[in-house]
């Protein structure tokens, strides 16, 4: 039951980080950059 909340609260969040990091004009970097990122943040602490 928590993986698939930890899941459920993982795939709102990543969109949210995205839109923000696009918004912020300090990204230069392409979308799936990003998520790469997010991605490896994420598993590093323990949350995917």
């Amino acid at each position: 039951m928590n993986d698939l909340i930890r899941k459920a609260q993982e795939i709102g969040t990543i969109p949210a980080r995205l839109i923000a990091a696009e918004q912020s004009g300090f990204i230069k970097r392409s979308r799936s950059e990003i998520l790469a990122d997010i991605m490896d943040e994420a598993q590093r602490s323990g949350e995917r």
